[in-house]
């Protein structure tokens, strides 16, 4: 009997603290639809009886109280609902690491099926799992948790593009083994963890579709890159780089039109002083230099380090590569 009043214990504690992490707008429009006999005006009379609050954690207790009959299977069921359902709404506060899937075997079909392949996948290493899976626009949501012995594991979250070979996954110490049977799972044969990570999927697409395309770019960015001298004013084609307008434009030439938010960038560099003139006596000498930028939106804080004169032309390779290498760590030699 203790061991059960533990389990539920630790069942409505992990209930409690997956649904603190929404607000009320979210209980209204997503979670009431959970409980098929429970309205908001019976949530309201439960407020004035017990003389609560419309606050996320009295709103728990009612709920709790409301499911006292469920048994813990019900209730775990619940909770993995509200775990699914905060990856879906609140996705964009997780860090995603991106991996691309590739040598496909059958990589077009990706529904609320595929997920039926992955189960057999995982079974074929002898491992249970439980998953929750949810469409949304182009993105496949998983909540995917491993079952050892009657227990579960944390959940793993993963995110996989409907159109393109693209998996995202959370936390970032996901297992290699567990990683590699889902890729095997959505019909790939091998794949690439990128180095590329962020907490918005559609710009970490950007970033993926922009590596692909990275011939197209590179030369769209060497032209602007040529046809740019060093010299601050170069009156004859019109450009004052003097001018914070004429540099926001340049900017914006630089950096393309497409949206895009990252929130971190890293440049690392091992090379020789040789043939700097600057530091004349350290030639021969290795250093190990490393530059991040930790913003809301990169692409928006490069843009303003070039109008705002901080970054001046010529411009870094970095910055060319920022662009075109679909990654936001990069060596530079």
């Amino acid at each position: 009997m203790d061991t059960i009043s533990t389990k539920r214990k630790q069942l409505n504690d992990k209930f409690n603290k997956v649904f603190n992490k929404f607000s009320m707008k979210d209980f209204k429009e997503h979670i009431l639809d959970f409980f098929e006999t429970l309205s908001w005006s019976t949530i309201e009379k439960a407020i004035l009886k017990f003389n609560l609050s419309k606050r996320m954690p009295d709103i728990a207790k009612i709920l709790l109280e409301y499911t006292k009959d469920y048994s813990d299977e019900e209730l775990q069921n619940l909770y993995y609902n509200l775990v699914t359902l905060d990856l879906v709404l609140h996705n964009s506060r997780r860090q995603w690491t991106a991996v691309l899937m590739k040598q496909g075997t059958n990589p077009d079909r990706v529904d609320e099926r595929s997920t039926d392949e992955i189960a057999k996948e995982f079974r074929r290493e002898g491992l249970n799992v439980r998953m929750n899976i949810q469409l949304e626009e182009n993105i496949l949501w998983i909540v995917l948790v491993l079952i050892r012995r009657g227990r579960h594991s944390a959940p793993y979250f993963i995110g996989r593009h409907t159109s393109r070979p693209y998996l995202f996954y959370s936390p970032k110490n996901l297992n290699p083994d567990v990683l590699k049977t889902l890729v095997s799972g959505f019909g790939y044969r091998d794949h690439k963890i990128c180095k590329l990570n962020g907490k918005n999927i559609s710009s970490l697409v950007t970033m993926l579709n922009g590596q692909r395309k990275a011939a197209v770019k590179r030369a769209e960015t060497d032209l602007v890159l040529k046809n740019t001298v060093a010299d601050c004013v170069r009156l004859s084609q019109g450009l004052d780089f003097c001018q914070d307008k004429v540099r926001s434009v340049h900017a914006h030439q630089m950096l393309g039109e497409e949206s895009f938010k990252l929130e971190t960038f890293t440049v690392k560099a091992d090379n020789e002083w040789r043939g700097l003139r600057t530091v004349p006596e350290a030639e021969d000498v290795q250093v190990n230099m490393s530059l991040q930028i930790k913003s809301k939106n990169i692409r928006q804080t490069i843009d303003e380090m070039i109008t705002a004169g901080i970054i001046q032309q010529p411009y870094p390779v970095w910055v060319k590569e920022f662009l075109t290498s679909g990654k936001n760590v990069i060596n530079m030699a």
